[in-house]
């Protein structure tokens, strides 16, 4: 690297999911999607000693009951455009 591009901020690259955020985050981004589209993202659930990891489309979170992950996943599939929004403003958990 050259004295010139010491100090050049590079922005992170955006992931791969359909959100178009980028990665990593300092804080949560303002939601980008219609209201309107009310689609489900790509779930997975691994299972720890502690609880779960469960990541939606590119975000990712640990829910320490089985309990809450189901009452969690029930909210997310029966409305996921008002649990983003949860999410986006904090109140989720």
């Amino acid at each position: 690297m050259n004295e010139n591009n010491a100090n050049v901020l590079v922005r992170p690259e955006p992931c791969d999911c359909d959100c178009n955020c980028e990665q990593p985050q300092a804080r949560r981004p303002e939601p980008f999607v219609d209201k309107s589209d009310n689609k489900i993202r790509p779930i997975s659930i691994k299972e720890m000693h502690y609880g779960y990891i469960v990541e939606v489309g590119c975000k990712s979170f640990c829910i320490e009951s089985a309990s809450k992950l189901v009452a969690k996943l029930a909210e997310y599939i029966n409305n996921p455009a008002a649990t983003e929004q949860k999410w986006y403003d904090g109140k989720l958990f």
